[in-house]
Protein backbone atom coordinates (compact mmCIF):
# COMPACT_ATOMS: atom_id res chain seq x y z
CA UNK A 1 0.00 0.00 0.00
CA UNK A 2 1.28 3.01 -1.13
CA UNK A 3 1.28 6.14 1.11
CA UNK A 4 1.49 9.76 0.40
CA UNK A 5 1.43 12.62 2.42
CA UNK A 6 0.95 16.60 1.08
CA UNK A 7 2.50 18.13 3.83
CA UNK A 8 4.54 21.98 4.38
CA UNK A 9 7.86 21.85 5.95
CA UNK A 10 7.62 21.91 9.86
CA UNK A 11 9.47 21.41 12.96
CA UNK A 12 8.44 18.36 15.68
CA UNK A 13 8.01 19.14 19.27
CA UNK A 14 11.58 20.51 20.32
CA UNK A 15 13.08 21.47 23.70
CA UNK A 16 15.63 24.60 24.78
CA UNK A 17 17.09 25.24 27.80
CA UNK A 18 17.84 28.81 28.77
CA UNK A 19 19.93 28.86 32.10
CA UNK A 20 19.77 31.97 34.14
CA UNK A 21 22.57 33.84 34.67
CA UNK A 22 25.39 32.04 36.90
CA UNK A 23 25.59 31.91 40.69
CA UNK A 24 28.65 31.89 42.49
CA UNK A 25 28.72 30.98 46.33
CA UNK A 26 31.76 32.74 47.83
CA UNK A 27 33.43 32.75 51.04
CA UNK A 28 36.95 33.26 53.06
CA UNK A 29 38.70 30.35 52.90
CA UNK A 30 39.02 27.49 55.56
CA UNK A 31 42.29 28.78 56.41
CA UNK A 32 44.48 32.22 57.32
CA UNK A 33 46.92 33.21 58.48
CA UNK A 34 46.00 36.42 59.76
CA UNK A 35 48.80 38.20 57.77
CA UNK A 36 48.31 39.49 54.06
CA UNK A 37 47.09 36.28 52.21
CA UNK A 38 47.32 36.05 47.92
CA UNK A 39 47.44 34.51 44.68
CA UNK A 40 46.53 31.01 45.61
CA UNK A 41 47.33 27.93 43.38
CA UNK A 42 47.43 24.40 44.25
CA UNK A 43 50.47 21.89 44.04
CA UNK A 44 48.56 18.36 43.09
CA UNK A 45 45.59 18.58 46.64
CA UNK A 46 47.18 21.15 48.44
CA UNK A 47 46.78 25.00 48.54
CA UNK A 48 49.58 27.00 47.83
CA UNK A 49 49.95 30.66 48.57
CA UNK A 50 51.66 34.00 49.29
CA UNK A 51 52.02 35.61 52.45
CA UNK A 52 54.13 38.11 54.73
CA UNK A 53 53.44 35.76 57.70
CA UNK A 54 56.34 35.96 59.77
CA UNK A 55 58.92 32.86 59.53
CA UNK A 56 61.11 31.74 62.35
CA UNK A 57 59.83 34.72 63.78
CA UNK A 58 61.25 36.81 61.54
CA UNK A 59 59.42 40.04 60.87
CA UNK A 60 60.51 41.40 58.42
CA UNK A 61 57.66 42.03 55.77
CA UNK A 62 59.04 39.61 52.64
CA UNK A 63 56.49 37.45 51.43
CA UNK A 64 56.85 33.97 50.91
CA UNK A 65 55.20 30.65 49.12
CA UNK A 66 52.86 28.51 52.06
CA UNK A 67 51.09 25.64 51.79
CA UNK A 68 48.24 24.29 53.74
CA UNK A 69 48.51 21.32 56.01
CA UNK A 70 46.39 20.24 58.80
CA UNK A 71 44.38 23.81 58.75
CA UNK A 72 47.50 25.38 59.48
CA UNK A 73 50.06 27.79 57.03
CA UNK A 74 54.11 26.10 56.47
CA UNK A 75 56.61 26.97 54.15
CA UNK A 76 56.16 25.41 50.82
CA UNK A 77 59.75 24.46 50.42
CA UNK A 78 62.79 26.03 52.36
CA UNK A 79 64.80 25.36 48.83
CA UNK A 80 62.37 28.31 47.33
CA UNK A 81 62.76 30.44 50.24
CA UNK A 82 65.28 33.39 49.58
CA UNK A 83 65.77 36.45 52.13
CA UNK A 84 63.72 38.04 50.13
CA UNK A 85 60.21 38.46 48.57
CA UNK A 86 59.08 35.22 47.23
CA UNK A 87 55.61 34.38 45.32
CA UNK A 88 53.23 33.92 43.59
CA UNK A 89 54.32 30.41 41.95
CA UNK A 90 52.86 28.39 39.14
CA UNK A 91 53.18 24.68 38.95
CA UNK A 92 53.18 22.54 35.44
CA UNK A 93 53.43 18.82 34.66
CA UNK A 94 51.63 17.93 37.62
CA UNK A 95 53.44 19.29 39.42
CA UNK A 96 56.81 18.69 38.53
CA UNK A 97 57.59 21.82 37.50
CA UNK A 98 57.43 25.09 39.23
CA UNK A 99 57.97 28.61 38.22
CA UNK A 100 57.85 31.70 40.76
CA UNK A 101 58.81 35.11 41.46
CA UNK A 102 61.38 36.73 43.88
CA UNK A 103 63.51 39.64 44.11
CA UNK A 104 66.81 40.19 42.00
CA UNK A 105 69.74 40.70 43.65
CA UNK A 106 71.53 43.76 42.84
CA UNK A 107 74.43 45.72 43.27
CA UNK A 108 72.99 48.44 44.95
CA UNK A 109 70.66 47.01 47.61
CA UNK A 110 69.48 50.12 49.14
CA UNK A 111 67.28 50.67 46.36
CA UNK A 112 63.97 49.07 45.59
CA UNK A 113 64.79 45.40 44.26
CA UNK A 114 63.32 44.17 40.96
CA UNK A 115 61.25 41.10 40.99
CA UNK A 116 61.97 38.07 38.42
CA UNK A 117 60.96 34.71 37.94
CA UNK A 118 62.79 31.44 39.00
CA UNK A 119 62.47 28.18 37.98
CA UNK A 120 62.76 24.58 39.82
CA UNK A 121 62.05 20.76 39.12
CA UNK A 122 61.25 18.48 41.54
CA UNK A 123 63.37 15.35 41.28
CA UNK A 124 63.86 12.37 43.62
CA UNK A 125 65.99 14.59 46.10
CA UNK A 126 63.26 17.08 45.88
CA UNK A 127 63.06 21.03 44.53
CA UNK A 128 65.78 21.56 42.62
CA UNK A 129 67.95 24.87 43.34
CA UNK A 130 66.11 27.89 41.38
CA UNK A 131 67.07 28.74 37.56
CA UNK A 132 66.43 32.47 36.82
CA UNK A 133 64.36 32.96 33.67
CA UNK A 134 66.56 34.27 31.02
CA UNK A 135 64.71 37.19 30.39
CA UNK A 136 65.07 38.48 33.87
CA UNK A 137 66.38 41.96 33.97
CA UNK A 138 67.93 44.65 36.72
CA UNK A 139 66.06 47.22 35.15
CA UNK A 140 62.79 46.02 35.50
CA UNK A 141 60.66 43.27 37.17
CA UNK A 142 58.96 40.09 35.97
CA UNK A 143 56.54 38.77 38.11
CA UNK A 144 53.17 36.84 38.68
CA UNK A 145 54.06 33.71 36.50
CA UNK A 146 51.53 31.34 35.20
CA UNK A 147 52.58 28.13 32.92
CA UNK A 148 50.39 25.96 31.20
CA UNK A 149 50.12 22.43 32.54
CA UNK A 150 51.96 20.95 29.34
CA UNK A 151 55.08 23.93 30.84
CA UNK A 152 55.97 25.07 27.14
CA UNK A 153 53.86 28.55 27.90
CA UNK A 154 54.69 31.11 30.18
CA UNK A 155 52.37 34.34 30.79
CA UNK A 156 53.36 36.26 33.19
CA UNK A 157 53.44 40.05 34.35
CA UNK A 158 56.30 42.78 33.58
CA UNK A 159 57.23 46.06 33.79
CA UNK A 160 59.92 45.80 30.60
CA UNK A 161 60.22 48.50 27.83
CA UNK A 162 57.80 48.99 25.16
CA UNK A 163 54.56 47.79 26.64
CA UNK A 164 51.40 49.89 26.75
CA UNK A 165 52.11 51.54 30.32
CA UNK A 166 52.01 50.09 33.59
CA UNK A 167 52.34 46.29 34.02
CA UNK A 168 51.47 44.41 30.97
CA UNK A 169 51.34 40.46 30.42
CA UNK A 170 53.22 39.09 28.28
CA UNK A 171 53.70 35.00 27.24
CA UNK A 172 57.16 32.82 26.04
CA UNK A 173 57.61 29.61 24.29
CA UNK A 174 59.75 26.64 25.57
CA UNK A 175 61.71 26.38 22.28
CA UNK A 176 63.29 22.97 21.41
CA UNK A 177 66.60 23.50 22.48
CA UNK A 178 65.07 23.98 26.12
CA UNK A 179 65.15 27.76 25.59
CA UNK A 180 62.14 30.51 26.43
CA UNK A 181 61.36 32.34 23.40
CA UNK A 182 61.83 36.22 23.52
CA UNK A 183 58.60 37.82 25.57
CA UNK A 184 55.77 38.42 23.45
CA UNK A 185 53.15 41.66 24.53
CA UNK A 186 49.47 40.03 24.46
CA UNK A 187 48.60 43.12 22.53
CA UNK A 188 46.08 45.87 23.31
CA UNK A 189 43.22 43.92 23.46
CA UNK A 190 44.43 42.36 27.04
CA UNK A 191 46.92 45.50 28.02
CA UNK A 192 46.15 48.91 28.47
CA UNK A 193 47.89 51.69 29.84
CA UNK A 194 46.98 50.96 33.30
CA UNK A 195 48.04 47.95 34.93
CA UNK A 196 47.15 44.15 34.06
CA UNK A 197 48.90 41.29 36.61
CA UNK A 198 48.28 38.08 37.67
CA UNK A 199 47.42 36.28 34.79
CA UNK A 200 45.95 32.59 35.07
CA UNK A 201 45.89 30.35 31.97
CA UNK A 202 43.12 27.86 32.68
CA UNK A 203 43.94 24.39 31.23
CA UNK A 204 40.53 25.05 28.77
CA UNK A 205 42.54 28.23 26.73
CA UNK A 206 40.74 30.86 28.80
CA UNK A 207 43.16 33.51 30.02
CA UNK A 208 41.91 35.30 33.48
CA UNK A 209 43.92 38.46 34.99
CA UNK A 210 43.50 41.63 36.96
CA UNK A 211 43.37 44.78 35.43
CA UNK A 212 42.42 48.52 37.04
CA UNK A 213 41.43 49.34 33.40
CA UNK A 214 37.31 50.38 32.81
CA UNK A 215 36.96 49.19 36.58
CA UNK A 216 33.35 48.38 36.86
CA UNK A 217 33.49 47.49 40.22
CA UNK A 218 36.11 49.17 41.62
CA UNK A 219 40.31 49.01 41.97
CA UNK A 220 41.70 45.57 40.31
CA UNK A 221 38.83 43.48 39.18
CA UNK A 222 39.35 39.83 37.43
CA UNK A 223 38.62 39.82 33.40
CA UNK A 224 39.11 36.33 31.21
CA UNK A 225 39.44 36.11 27.78
CA UNK A 226 39.72 33.41 25.23
CA UNK A 227 42.21 32.88 22.20
CA UNK A 228 39.90 32.99 18.43
CA UNK A 229 40.99 33.26 15.05
CA UNK A 230 44.39 34.14 16.33
CA UNK A 231 43.90 37.10 18.21
CA UNK A 232 42.59 37.18 21.73
CA UNK A 233 38.73 37.85 22.18
CA UNK A 234 37.42 41.13 24.33
CA UNK A 235 37.87 40.92 27.77
CA UNK A 236 34.83 40.25 29.78
CA UNK A 237 34.82 41.20 33.08
CA UNK A 238 33.67 38.71 36.19
CA UNK A 239 30.38 39.32 38.05
CA UNK A 240 29.99 39.71 41.34
CA UNK A 241 30.80 38.64 44.03
CA UNK A 242 33.98 37.40 42.53
CA UNK A 243 34.65 40.98 41.99
CA UNK A 244 33.95 43.72 44.23
CA UNK A 245 34.46 47.58 45.53
CA UNK A 246 38.25 46.60 46.20
CA UNK A 247 40.69 44.69 45.04
CA UNK A 248 40.34 41.40 43.26
CA UNK A 249 43.32 39.32 41.60
CA UNK A 250 45.26 36.27 41.89
CA UNK A 251 42.16 33.51 40.45
CA UNK A 252 42.18 29.70 40.28
CA UNK A 253 39.91 27.35 38.98
CA UNK A 254 39.26 23.82 39.05
CA UNK A 255 39.14 22.15 35.69
CA UNK A 256 35.64 22.57 34.62
CA UNK A 257 35.77 25.96 36.41
CA UNK A 258 32.85 25.19 39.08
CA UNK A 259 35.28 25.53 41.84
CA UNK A 260 38.07 28.10 42.67
CA UNK A 261 40.00 30.29 44.84
CA UNK A 262 40.70 34.00 44.74
CA UNK A 263 42.62 36.97 46.77
CA UNK A 264 40.60 39.65 47.39
CA UNK A 265 40.97 43.08 49.97
CA UNK A 266 37.23 43.39 50.41
CA UNK A 267 37.51 42.29 54.52
CA UNK A 268 38.83 46.21 55.46
CA UNK A 269 41.37 46.39 53.33
CA UNK A 270 42.99 43.31 53.91
CA UNK A 271 44.14 40.45 51.41
CA UNK A 272 42.40 37.62 52.40
CA UNK A 273 41.91 34.29 50.53
CA UNK A 274 38.44 33.69 49.56
CA UNK A 275 36.85 29.95 48.02
CA UNK A 276 33.78 29.76 45.64
CA UNK A 277 31.70 27.79 43.94
CA UNK A 278 29.40 28.18 41.16
CA UNK A 279 26.20 27.08 41.79
CA UNK A 280 24.41 24.99 38.94
CA UNK A 281 21.67 26.94 36.82
CA UNK A 282 17.94 26.13 37.20
CA UNK A 283 16.79 25.61 33.57
CA UNK A 284 13.66 26.57 31.92
CA UNK A 285 12.48 24.13 29.64
CA UNK A 286 9.98 25.14 26.71
CA UNK A 287 8.23 23.55 24.42
CA UNK A 288 7.22 24.67 20.69
CA UNK A 289 4.27 23.50 19.28
CA UNK A 290 4.05 20.81 16.24
CA UNK A 291 3.85 21.60 12.85
CA UNK A 292 5.10 24.98 13.67
CA UNK A 293 6.17 26.87 10.17
CA UNK A 294 9.66 27.55 10.06
CA UNK A 295 11.31 29.22 7.43
CA UNK A 296 15.30 30.26 8.29
CA UNK A 297 15.49 34.05 7.35
CA UNK A 298 18.73 35.30 7.37
CA UNK A 299 19.93 38.81 7.82
CA UNK A 300 23.04 40.78 7.10
CA UNK A 301 23.19 44.07 10.28
CA UNK A 302 24.95 47.05 9.72
CA UNK A 303 25.59 50.42 10.69
CA UNK A 304 25.00 53.37 8.84
CA UNK A 305 27.17 55.75 10.87
CA UNK A 306 29.97 52.76 11.40
CA UNK A 307 32.81 54.50 9.34
CA UNK A 308 33.46 57.05 11.30
CA UNK A 309 34.03 54.49 14.41
CA UNK A 310 36.00 52.37 12.11
CA UNK A 311 38.64 55.41 11.54
CA UNK A 312 39.49 54.46 15.75
CA UNK A 313 41.17 51.34 15.49
CA UNK A 314 40.33 50.84 19.28
CA UNK A 315 36.49 51.25 18.98
CA UNK A 316 34.98 47.57 18.29
CA UNK A 317 31.25 46.45 17.41
CA UNK A 318 29.19 44.23 19.18
CA UNK A 319 25.32 42.94 18.56
CA UNK A 320 23.00 40.83 20.58
CA UNK A 321 20.45 39.22 18.34
CA UNK A 322 18.04 36.67 20.03
CA UNK A 323 20.99 35.88 23.26
CA UNK A 324 23.45 35.37 20.44
CA UNK A 325 26.18 38.03 20.34
CA UNK A 326 28.00 38.36 16.90
CA UNK A 327 31.85 40.98 16.90
CA UNK A 328 32.24 43.01 14.28
CA UNK A 329 30.98 46.08 11.83
CA UNK A 330 28.73 43.61 10.05
CA UNK A 331 26.27 40.87 11.87
CA UNK A 332 24.39 38.10 10.39
CA UNK A 333 21.55 36.11 11.73
CA UNK A 334 18.94 33.64 10.91
CA UNK A 335 16.27 33.81 12.60
CA UNK A 336 14.57 30.29 12.88
CA UNK A 337 10.92 31.85 12.99
CA UNK A 338 8.43 34.84 12.18
CA UNK A 339 7.97 37.18 14.69
CA UNK A 340 9.48 40.98 15.69
CA UNK A 341 13.23 40.54 17.57
CA UNK A 342 15.36 42.86 19.16
CA UNK A 343 18.68 44.10 17.75
CA UNK A 344 20.91 45.39 19.63
CA UNK A 345 24.23 47.46 19.15
CA UNK A 346 27.08 48.28 21.56
CA UNK A 347 30.22 49.68 20.62
CA UNK A 348 33.42 48.69 22.82
CA UNK A 349 36.24 51.09 23.83
CA UNK A 350 39.08 48.67 24.41
CA UNK A 351 40.73 51.86 26.03
CA UNK A 352 38.44 52.79 28.69
CA UNK A 353 37.32 48.85 28.47
CA UNK A 354 33.64 50.98 28.19
CA UNK A 355 30.69 49.47 26.44
CA UNK A 356 28.06 51.60 25.05
CA UNK A 357 24.48 50.07 23.94
CA UNK A 358 24.19 52.73 20.73
CA UNK A 359 21.13 51.44 19.03
CA UNK A 360 18.30 48.89 19.47
CA UNK A 361 16.31 48.19 16.58
CA UNK A 362 12.90 45.82 16.47
CA UNK A 363 13.44 43.74 13.39
CA UNK A 364 9.92 42.06 12.09
CA UNK A 365 10.51 38.88 10.77
CA UNK A 366 7.53 37.80 8.44
CA UNK A 367 5.64 34.51 7.24
CA UNK A 368 5.82 33.64 3.90
CA UNK A 369 4.16 30.54 1.89
CA UNK A 370 6.26 27.70 2.30
CA UNK A 371 7.24 24.99 -0.39
CA UNK A 372 4.47 21.53 -1.02
CA UNK A 373 6.56 18.63 0.07
CA UNK A 374 5.02 15.14 -0.93
CA UNK A 375 6.10 11.93 0.80
CA UNK A 376 5.78 8.96 -0.86
CA UNK A 377 6.77 5.40 0.58
CA UNK A 378 6.34 3.27 -2.79
CA UNK A 379 6.71 -0.10 -0.88
CA UNK A 380 7.82 -0.45 2.56
CA UNK A 381 9.45 -3.74 2.15
CA UNK A 382 12.16 -2.19 -0.12
CA UNK A 383 13.08 0.54 2.71
CA UNK A 384 12.81 3.08 0.35
CA UNK A 385 11.18 7.03 0.40
CA UNK A 386 10.34 9.45 -2.10
CA UNK A 387 10.81 12.94 -1.57
CA UNK A 388 9.35 15.41 -4.24
CA UNK A 389 8.76 19.30 -4.34
CA UNK A 390 5.47 19.55 -5.57
CA UNK A 391 5.21 23.82 -5.66
CA UNK A 392 7.25 26.18 -4.76
CA UNK A 393 5.39 28.65 -3.41
CA UNK A 394 7.61 31.16 -2.42
CA UNK A 395 7.16 35.20 -2.34
CA UNK A 396 9.80 36.70 -5.52
CA UNK A 397 10.79 33.20 -6.42
CA UNK A 398 10.34 32.48 -9.66
CA UNK A 399 12.07 30.98 -12.53
CA UNK A 400 14.54 28.20 -12.40
CA UNK A 401 15.90 26.93 -9.22
CA UNK A 402 18.07 24.47 -7.75
CA UNK A 403 17.07 22.11 -5.01
CA UNK A 404 19.50 20.73 -2.24
CA UNK A 405 18.33 18.43 -0.11
CA UNK A 406 20.83 17.24 2.96
CA UNK A 407 19.37 14.22 5.00
CA UNK A 408 21.53 11.33 6.82
CA UNK A 409 24.85 13.99 6.18
CA UNK A 410 24.58 13.63 2.63
CA UNK A 411 23.61 15.94 0.20
CA UNK A 412 21.41 15.06 -2.31
CA UNK A 413 20.48 17.19 -6.01
CA UNK A 414 16.92 17.58 -7.63
CA UNK A 415 13.11 18.16 -7.19
CA UNK A 416 12.28 14.83 -6.39
CA UNK A 417 15.33 12.34 -4.56
CA UNK A 418 14.84 8.84 -3.40
CA UNK A 419 16.59 7.63 0.03
CA UNK A 420 17.19 3.93 0.72
CA UNK A 421 17.09 3.24 4.60
CA UNK A 422 15.93 5.47 7.59
CA UNK A 423 16.16 9.17 7.88
CA UNK A 424 18.01 10.09 11.03
CA UNK A 425 16.51 13.08 12.46
CA UNK A 426 15.87 16.51 10.93
CA UNK A 427 16.72 17.19 7.37
CA UNK A 428 17.43 20.04 4.99
CA UNK A 429 16.06 21.34 1.90
CA UNK A 430 17.84 24.06 0.46
CA UNK A 431 16.32 26.01 -2.56
CA UNK A 432 18.51 28.53 -4.61
CA UNK A 433 18.08 30.73 -7.45
CA UNK A 434 19.51 30.60 -10.68
CA UNK A 435 18.95 33.48 -11.59
CA UNK A 436 20.19 35.74 -8.46
CA UNK A 437 22.89 33.96 -6.58
CA UNK A 438 22.50 36.20 -3.79
CA UNK A 439 18.74 34.94 -3.24
CA UNK A 440 18.14 31.38 -1.26
CA UNK A 441 15.66 29.89 0.97
CA UNK A 442 16.90 27.13 3.86
CA UNK A 443 13.69 25.04 5.64
CA UNK A 444 14.32 22.66 8.11
CA UNK A 445 11.90 19.26 9.16
CA UNK A 446 11.89 15.62 10.40
CA UNK A 447 10.18 13.59 7.23
CA UNK A 448 9.65 10.54 9.52
CA UNK A 449 6.73 12.27 11.35
CA UNK A 450 4.91 11.95 8.21
CA UNK A 451 5.60 8.21 7.46
CA UNK A 452 3.51 6.10 9.27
Amino acid sequence: MNLRNHIFIGLVTCLFFSAHAQNYDLKPADFKTGFSDFAPSMWRDQVVFTSNKPVNGNKSGFSNIFTVKDGKAEVFNPVLKTNYHDGPISFAQNGKVACFSSNISTENQSKRLPVGLFFSALTDSGWSPPVPFEFNDPTFSNAYPSLSEDGKTLYFSSTRPGGFGGTDIYLSQLLDNGNWSTPTNLGDRINTPQNESFPFYHESGRLFFSSNAGSQFGGLDIFYADFMDENWTFPQILPEPINSSADDFGIYLNTNQTQGLLSSSRKKGKDMIYQFELSAPKNQMISKPENLAFETHCVTFFDNNREKDLSTPHMHYFWDIENQSYEGPEAKHCFEAPGTYTVKLSVYDSLLRTKELVSEYQYPVRTEEKPLIEVLKPDSSKNKTILSLVDLNLTNFNGMTTVLWRINNEWHLGREIIIEGDMQGPSLLLILSNEDSNKYRCFEADFNQWIH
